[in-house]
């Protein structure tokens, strides 16, 4: 009943040791604390891909299995199970191919926006991806779910990367922090 009630008086006792983040509960905690360690505990049975997140696995076995596809590309109307693998797809077959000489511009093939690099096409790219309420304040892509909009948008403030693995930090001390906790022999 305590955790229940803690929900509504928005209390969070714990609090993660790297970074700013607090949390209702100690498995939210635990969930969060992967992010810095880059563990991926949960592994896929079928294809083996592995996940920091008990839910992102989850969501990932739907691909193995015989489900509707809702999600459609505007350009050559595949159909995909989620949003995401339309935003994959648009990028990896309806970017123009990069041939020497290199064109000037690149244009969208859907709304004629012109960009002048392939990687700001791209980017762009994401904005017309179906089914998408949730926009990025920064960037402007868009997203099926508010949870998922919000941990992108982290990624705009994670300007301290560790040069032994992947982990990205908002404030330099919790960088130096992640070093001396995860990789204490290396030199910062």
């Amino acid at each position: 009943m305590d955790r229940h009630m803690m929900q509504h008086t928005g209390e969070r006792p714990y609090a993660c040791t790297l970074c700013q983040a607090k949390f209702t509960h100690r498995g939210n905690l635990n969930g969060h604390m992967r992010i810095h360690s880059g563990e991926k505990p949960f592994r896929c049975d079928i294809c083996s891909k592995q996940f920091s997140e008990k839910s992102n696995i989850k969501r990932h076995i739907k691909i193995h299995m015989r489900v509707p596809k809702p999600y459609r590309c505007k350009i050559c109307s595949k159909r995909f199970l989620e949003v995401k693998y339309v935003r994959q797809h648009m990028q990896n077959l309806h970017v123009p191919k990069v041939d020497l000489p290199k064109p000037r511009v690149y244009k969208c093939l859907t709304c004629k926006a012109i960009f002048k690099q392939t990687s700001a096409l791209k980017k762009h790219l994401l904005v017309h991806a179906e089914d998408q309420p949730y926009a990025c304040d920064v960037c402007s892509v868009k997203f099926e779910d508010e949870n998922e909009r919000d941990k992108h948008m982290v990624t705009h403030k994670l300007r301290f990367a560790c040069n032994v693995c992947p982990s990205k930090f908002v404030h330099r001390g919790n960088m130096v922090n992640h070093m001396r906790l995860y990789h204490p022999d290396s030199k910062l």
